[in-house]
């Protein structure tokens, strides 16, 4: 009597990773006695694997012309094709995640120094400064750009004008120096867009705001 025995054992994608399928496919051959035997020695083998799904294919005609069984009786069990075939492919039913790509968010721009003269007018910019006495940033900025204005005949100042005042003076600037010139111009209306890239003109109420004597 002539057996095929079909074997699948199917490993579930775990953390994302692949399925597995592994395939086995016996051939025997042999007498009632001998093919119990061999099913019960299958069967302890594949209860190894986890999950596996067997499907038994026959009994076919015996096939004349095999080799006796290792004990030279006629009718022994002979395993004729072992064969495992390993296939891994994606799950279907868990579909993978794919990463999400980091934003990129680019540094501010560093400012330079410029060549300026800050010594000018009836007040220099630090006597200026230290007669106001600023100690936020909104109000230093509105300082160094009304000073600007007036002494300077600067319309529009930029991030490096304010940087070049704060090294003047000393004092510690923001990681990005633009932001508080961005944020007075949408949130406060003190400032609006220069002509220049990067420019911003202080208006009237930006003056004011910088001659109060506390403020933002």
């Amino acid at each position: 009597m002539f057996w095929e025995v079909f074997v699948a054992k199917n490993e579930k994608p775990v953390n994302n990773k692949p399925s597995k399928m592994t395939v086995m496919l016996f051939q025997l051959e042999g007498s009632d006695e001998t093919l119990q035997e061999g099913f019960r020695t299958i069967n302890n083998a594949i209860d190894k694997l986890a999950n596996p799904v067997v499907r038994v294919i026959g009994p076919s005609p015996s096939v004349k012309g095999l080799p006796t069984s290792k004990n030279g009786e006629e009718g022994g069990l002979r395993v004729h094709d072992a064969e495992v075939v390993e296939e891994t492919e994606e799950s279907a039913d868990t579909p993978q995640e794919r990463p999400k790509a980091a934003r990129s968010v680019s540094a501010p721009r560093q400012p330079k120094v410029l060549d300026l003269d800050l010594k000018a007018g009836s007040a220099p910019l630090r006597q200026y400064l230290e007669q106001k006495n600023p100690t936020s940033d909104n109000r230093r900025y509105l300082l160094i750009a009304s000073w600007m204005k007036t002494n300077l005949g600067l319309d529009e100042v930029t991030m490096d004008h304010i940087y070049t005042a704060y090294r003047h003076m000393g004092w510690q600037s923001q990681k990005d120096v633009g932001s508080p010139l961005r944020s007075m111009k949408a949130q406060k209306g003190w400032f609006g867009k220069g002509k220049e890239k990067g420019g911003y003109t202080i208006n009237h109420l930006g003056i004011d705001a910088a001659e109060r004597t506390s403020g933002e």
